[in-house]
């Protein structure tokens, strides 16, 4: 049998930058074969560099050039309806979950020798073919030279808005059913004996995981939650890097306008609008918001006002108990900044404070305790009281189920958010791993002057970063 060349390869191309310009000097694009480069796939890399790095760049690219070759094996140079284009790109995931290295060499789709890939991995790669088209469309791009997107045609109709944002929110539940559906539907014009992947067999590949949800799970997630307290703790751990029990530490004072930085911190960038969410030592901070505290420690406080222990001061076995890991904390207030690393998320943060400081006044809560985050919905004795880890975790647990994925799998739980914002910080926005540490607090600084040295130059790499609207 004749091999075929590839319609397409991966190349990595020079760009040229003005002076200033962050954005990479070399981006992965397309060679067509017997056309050159192919240049919208390169302006679409572009425009992605504006918030991704170039390691999530060439992941959408690789994917495209993979969905080409298919297309041109798979067609054979055919003119064909729009509706056998819609199917076309649920027979590439077909595929790819399944592999082609089992085909009968005489099958045109032999020579691409796929292994099978997780069904999850699959999905991604589905959304990237999905975000290409996007661009495709709304940039009007129509190709006389490249036949295979010359009609652009592709039926994903929507009602309420673009053709394309439904199938961009796909779960994999989705995706499967329509897999089924595609199957079926090349059985109706090809016949019986057109080989497709036997859907029993399971992919041979072996079981991986990962510590973290995706980016699409993960804004689901929060744009699904209907309760303001568990969506603000969502923000807090995959947008600010927290721990959740930094978070459920938090005291009613610890949110603050944006100018009130400087009162901690020595500094405030008056180009920085995002609201300002403090993180307190539980027990030895000496910021109190309480003119008659003044020098008090939050555990004296706490004892002399209500009786109380701080939460990480409290024994092991208390239902109220939460721990409290060693993170970078300035000078006698022992407090830190959170660096929110998208300003969508600050503002949908800032949302939902005004909600439960509402919540707050309405309940005055401040006579019994301080705590910002509390049980809102609850009945009895718990209601108004600060929210426990495992009510927290279970909410999670609800609140992934709702979005149509297993729970406590691939990270997806608590810690596993702040797993996902680590990757955000790396493969988003590109951040060095001293910034990732300074951001997390995980790094010693010796002096409050080198703190504020190093938080005004992360603010200005963050500034300079072209964040993408999320929410």
């Amino acid at each position: 049998m004749k091999h075929k060349e590839p319609m397409t390869v991966v190349v990595n191309l020079p760009i040229s930058r003005a002076i200033g310009d962050k954005r990479p000097t070399f981006l992965p694009s397309l060679i067509i074969r017997d056309k050159g480069v192919y240049k919208d796939a390169l302006q679409f890399a572009d425009e992605f560099s504006l918030a991704y790095s170039v390691k999530a760049i060439e992941t959408r690219i690789k994917t495209i050039a993979r969905f080409m070759n298919f297309w041109d094996l798979f067609i054979e140079g055919v003119d064909i309806s729009i509706e056998e284009q819609s199917n076309a790109i649920f027979t590439y995931v077909d595929f790819r979950i399944h592999g082609t290295e089992e085909l009968d060499e005489l099958h045109p789709l032999s020579e691409l020798h796929w292994k099978p890939i997780q069904k999850e991995h699959a999905r991604n790669e589905f959304k990237y073919i999905i975000e290409f088209f996007d661009f495709l469309e709304k940039n009007s791009i129509i190709y006389d030279e490249i036949p295979i997107f010359n009609r652009l045609n592709i039926s994903f109709h929507n009602k309420n808005g673009s053709r394309y944002e439904n199938y961009k929110k796909f779960k994999q539940p989705d995706l499967l059913f329509h897999l089924k559906k595609s199957r079926d539907f090349w059985k109706g014009i090809r016949g019986e004996n057109y080989h497709l992947p036997d859907w029993l067999r399971p992919a041979s590949t072996k079981s991986t995981s990962r510590p973290y949800p995706d980016f699409e799970e993960v804004r689901d997630l929060i744009l699904l939650e209907k309760n303001v307290t568990f969506r603000a703790i969502w923000i807090a751990l995959a947008f600010g890097s927290h721990r959740v029990s930094e978070v459920l530490h938090a005291w009613q004072c610890d949110v603050l306008p944006a100018r009130n930085r400087a009162r901690f911190f020595g500094h405030s960038d008056p180009k920085n609008n995002q609201i300002a969410f403090i993180m307190a030592h539980p027990s030895e901070s000496t910021y109190i918001d309480a003119p008659s505290a003044r020098g008090q420690t939050r555990e004296r406080y706490l004892s002399a006002r209500y009786g109380m222990l701080p939460r990480n001061l409290l024994p092991s076995t208390h239902k109220n108990r939460l721990g409290w890991k060693s993170k970078l904390l300035l000078g006698s207030m022992k407090t830190t900044d959170t660096f929110w690393l998208n300003p969508n998320a600050a503002s949908l943060f800032e949302d939902c404070i005004r909600e439960i400081q509402k919540f707050h006044l309405a309940n005055q809560t401040s006579k019994s305790h301080p705590y910002l985050f509390v049980n809102t919905r609850a009945r009895g004795d718990n209601f108004a009281q600060p929210l426990k880890y495992a009510r927290a975790a279970d909410a999670l647990d609800a609140a992934f189920r709702r979005i149509g994925v297993s729970p406590k799998e691939n990270g997806r739980n608590l810690h596993g958010l702040r797993h996902f914002s680590k990757d955000y910080m790396e493969n988003v926005l590109g951040l060095s791993p001293r910034e990732i540490q300074v951001i997390r607090g995980d790094m010693s600084i010796n002096s409050q002057d080198d703190y504020g040295k190093n938080i005004t130059k992360i603010h200005e790499v963050m500034k300079s970063k072209n964040h993408t609207n999320i929410f």
